[in-house]
């Protein structure tokens, strides 16, 4: 009777044993997973561009401060994809011409801003020297 309850201590020791290794692994696991789940989120929430960017920089005024905000997130994005090419992500290849769209969008207003003011203070400065 002794080595019966003996060997079933045995087997509930050793059954205790593999549970409790099976509780680490799938510890493990759920570890390894959150930390690929915040990595790939971070890296997408860097890939996307969301319309909202692209609304604010194609209808808002180049001194709007949305535009401003959207035009920073932009440059962040810019630097990000560079790296991602280095590194042969693929997903940066569908991104990239968005984003330079954009990019060439922004040196467009930019120059059409910067002449405007060229512009009017050349024509105030003409008319002063042919008074």
């Amino acid at each position: 009777m002794l080595q019966g309850f003996q060997s079933e201590l045995g087997t509930i020791c050793s059954d205790m044993k593999r549970l409790q290794q099976q509780s680490i692994d799938i510890s493990q696991q759920l570890q390894n997973r959150q930390q690929v789940r915040g990595e790939l989120s971070q890296f997408v929430d860097d890939m996307v561009v969301p319309n909202s960017m692209i609304q604010a920089i194609v209808e808002r005024d180049v001194g709007d401060r949305e535009f401003l905000e959207q035009l920073h997130e932009l440059q962040h994005k810019l630097q990000f994809l560079k790296a991602q090419e280095f590194r042969d992500a693929k997903a940066a290849c569908d991104v990239h011409d968005v984003v330079e769209n954009l990019k060439l969008k922004v040196r467009d207003e930019y120059m059409d801003v910067v002449s405007k003011m060229f512009f009017t203070y050349f024509k105030t400065y003409a008319s002063r020297l042919f008074r």
